[in-house]
């Protein structure tokens, strides 16, 4: 018998919240005044995804008391993969359409989108020029082809339900652009499937976005990642610079509360780094030096940054294959730097 894929869609809110309540059962949503709004929390934490609001419903039947309630909704927030079902049932299942892409190319770029912010609207031409940036696409003759490539994976993707394809407008320049987002429940498989099925010890992908001060012993924590995004962080001050001997990608991306600053010496010691993204911050003014120290660099964006010069050191990147120098104003490369 010949098969046929059916797109599942995530329900609307009141559908997906009546789902959600029918698992939880009446004797728990009503058990105590605080929690039929703790649990239109954590319903809509699912997102309107079927099998999460199943899932989740699931593990919260039985739970009376508001206590309970906010510490799991947190734990949902934060460490979603340690959620009662998420590891045994959910993310097995969603896995499936993972598992039946086409290859590991495919594989490799669905799971670099999780290294984006939570919710966030990925356009779809930066994403390929980062796809690019990794070597994903060399198996591509040029650059032309190497984006409709990347074209084609985004299709594919999206034909496997794993990301959505949308249309934004640029409050800046008033243009409309292709973008994708990734559902958050698909988002948090991701990167339990970057972390070897939720092994910590073989993190593939270090995603910080707690929004609160990182000290020494966390950074000491990632030292094995292959790749680590900051979406929200600021650090200690005096921290002595860290080592990062595996890392290959750092992707650092805007935070209009929290200001980009990076302790002295931060990029030190990254002896195999390729990928480096620092595009979109409006208060990254200067350049570290210790950047031209990063042989193996062989993407560097800078774009819409309000950096007015390149150090002199960036002439040691030999490798360098990709920079990006988009919308900087008053901006000049010093001769032989290039």
């Amino acid at each position: 018998m010949g098969a046929k894929g059916i797109e599942v869609k995530c329900l609307a809110w009141e559908e997906a919240f009546a789902l959600f309540q029918a698992y939880v059962g009446e004797d728990t949503i009503y058990s105590h005044p605080h929690i039929p709004k703790l649990a239109e929390i954590a319903s809509k934490e699912c997102d309107g995804l079927p099998l999460a609001l199943i899932t989740i419903g699931r593990a919260m039947a039985g739970t009376k008391t508001p206590e309970e309630w906010e510490k799991k909704i947190q734990m949902l927030k934060n460490y979603p993969a340690k959620f009662p079902g998420m590891e045994n049932h959910l993310f097995p299942r969603l896995a499936f359409s993972y598992d039946s892409l086409q290859d590991e190319t495919i594989k490799s770029c669905f799971l670099y989108c999780s290294l984006f912010p939570e919710d966030s609207s990925i356009n779809c031409d930066a994403l390929i020029q980062l796809w690019i940036g990794e070597g994903f696409l060399d198996e591509y003759g040029d650059i032309k082809e190497a984006r409709n490539g990347g074209e084609d994976i985004i299709a594919s993707l999206n034909h496997a339900c794993l990301l959505e394809i949308t249309v934004t407008d640029n409050i800046w320049t008033q243009a409309r652009c292709r973008c994708v987002k990734m559902h958050d429940v698909i988002r948090d498989m991701a990167l339990w499937l970057a972390c070897q099925n939720g092994n910590k010890k073989q993190n593939k992908f270090v995603v910080v976005d707690k929004g609160e001060l990182v000290n020494a012993q966390e950074v000491e924590k990632w030292k094995g990642t292959p790749r680590l995004s900051f979406v929200s962080a600021s650090f200690e001050k005096h921290m002595e610079p860290p080592s990062f001997p595996n890392l290959q990608t750092l992707l650092v991306f805007v935070n209009w509360t929290i200001p980009l600053s990076f302790p002295s010496g931060f990029f030190s010691y990254m002896p195999i780094i390729t990928v480096l993204d620092l595009g979109n911050h409006d208060n990254l003014i200067d350049l570290p030096i210790e950047i031209g120290k990063l042989f193996t660099l062989q993407y560097l964006n800078l774009s819409d940054t309000r950096i007015i010069t390149l150090p002199m050191e960036l002439r040691n990147l030999k490798k360098l294959r990709c920079l990006l120098l988009d919308d900087l104003f008053e901006f000049e490369i010093p001769s032989q730097i290039i």
